[in-house]
């Protein structure tokens, strides 16, 4: 990240974004988008946009329903997703990402505009969650599900238990 190549070692069909090495890819705190973009390659969101980025579609969930008012969406966990580790994604780690940014000790990064557009999450059995915007926004869901990362709650805590041991 730090380096540029030289002009001769680049294609002329590239494009050369030199970017700053991240400070943290913490996917709750970063705020840069380097680090934001590596984290879009390492950790799927609820949905993500189409290649055209004209609308959205399924990721670590896909859309069930969506309410009249513009402000209520019913999303299913797709089956067979699996962490890096092979653990299976479960609600619970969808959830994490949630119950993480409602906890007002943590300073939230560049997932925090998105996370303050949701109202309340409901759990609707083992793979289905209702979502509900604080009020009606052209991008709202867009914002909000591609925003969230699904993060795994047991390697997370295990992680942060370890470190915090370790630092006495």
């Amino acid at each position: 990240w730090a380096v540029t190549p030289a002009p001769d070692q680049v294609a002329r069909d590239h494009l050369v974004v030199p970017w700053p090495e991240p400070q943290t890819l913490n996917p709750f705190t970063t705020k840069s988008s380097g680090s934001r973009w590596i984290l879009g390659h390492t950790h799927d969101g609820l949905l993500e946009l189409t290649d055209d980025r004209r609308s959205l579609r399924g990721a670590a969930m896909k859309l069930r329903s969506s309410g009249g008012d513009g402000r209520m969406f019913r999303l299913e966990l797709r089956d067979g997703l699996r962490f890096s580790d092979g653990r299976a994604v479960t609600l619970e780690d969808v959830l994490f990402t949630f119950e993480v940014s409602r906890d007002p000790e943590v300073p939230l990064g560049s997932i925090g505009s998105a996370m303050d557009m949701i109202e309340s999450v409901d759990r609707l059995g083992e793979k289905e969650l209702r979502i509900v915007l604080r009020e009606r926004h052209f991008a709202g869901l867009g914002e909000a599900a591609t925003e969230w990362p699904v993060i795994s709650k047991e390697w997370w805590l295990r992680a942060v238990a370890e470190r915090a041991r370790a630092s006495g």
